[in-house]
Formats: C-alpha cells, structure tokens, sequence
C-alpha cells in the first residue's frame, strides 16, 4: 500500500486502545502500511469519532480496565457497518470466541504483530470494498429493471431474488 498524504478523507481504521504507548504504535504501524487512522482511550470519544467519521474498520482492546470491549464491540456491530478487530492477551479459547460471539469479525492475540494486523485490516477493507460494489451493482439493476418495466408487476427479476 502507498502511503497518503491526504489526511482529510475519512478514517478507515479506528483503533480503541486505553494505553497510550500502544495506541500510538498501533496508529502508526497502521499509517506506515497507508492506512487512514485515528485513535482514542475513551469509550465516549471512541463513539463520537466512529460517528464522525464512517470508520471501515475498529479496532478494538479488550482487556481494558474501565470499560468491557465485548460490550463496546456488541455496540460497534449493533450501530455500524464497521468490520471489527478485537485484540486480546487472553489465549484462551472461550475467551477469544467471546470476542466473536459478541461480534467481532477477527480476534487477535497481543501483543500483535504489526505484520499481521495490516493484513487482516487490509483484507477486511477489501471485503468490505466487494461488499459495497455488490451492493451499488446490485441497486443499479433494481434501478434499472424499475425503469424498464415500471408498470409490468408480473415480471420477477435476478434483482427481486437477491432481496429475498
């Protein structure tokens, strides 16, 4: 990835990380692979740059003392589209799989491995990307179909089944 010189399009990487030494390794491994990122501490201002700015993807700490991040993840899946990265030191199974059962689409072991993390981020952004394209394709053809036909109900089109 190059890296962008333009701060001023939207985040695609949130990173809620209580500690302020490894939010800000975190930020800048992450910038250094090109990705757009801010982070925050607080759960508060966490939400308020999530509703700022149409984050691609959080990430999010776990084991933070003052606030439960399976809650905060819970929330972030409930009110946005984000893809979520939850990091944890816990190895232990049913914990990690409470990070996915509470919503996130990734859990990873701290410390992570910087290497590791801009590959998932990178490949979560690119889902997310075909996501999106499926979508707008998707709303062209029903556009479109809408256009053709308007008024002839009794046709069913590839656009109504994919709805369905």
């Amino acid at each position: 990835m190059n890296p962008r010189t333009v701060s001023t399009e939207p985040s695609q990487v949130i990173v809620f990380q209580d500690d302020n030494q490894l939010r800000q390794s975190t930020l800048n491994a992450l910038v250094m692979e090109g990705f757009n990122a801010v982070g925050t501490g607080s759960a508060d201002d966490f939400f308020r740059q999530l509703g700022l700015r149409p984050s691609l993807v959080a990430l999010i700490d776990v084991d933070t003392p003052a606030h439960n991040g399976l809650d905060l993840i819970g929330v972030v899946r409930k009110k946005s589209a984000a893809r979520i990265v939850a990091l944890t030191t816990s190895n232990s199974p049913s914990d990690r799989l409470a990070c996915i059962k509470a919503g996130a689409d990734v859990c990873l072991l701290k410390p992570v491995n910087f290497m590791l993390l801009s590959a998932t981020v990178g490949v979560l952004l690119q889902r997310r990307g075909r996501q999106d394209s499926v979508l707008n394709q998707h709303q062209i053809v029903s556009q479109q179909l809408k256009t053709t036909h308007p008024h002839d109900k009794s046709r069913s089109s590839s656009a109504d089944c994919l709805t369905g």
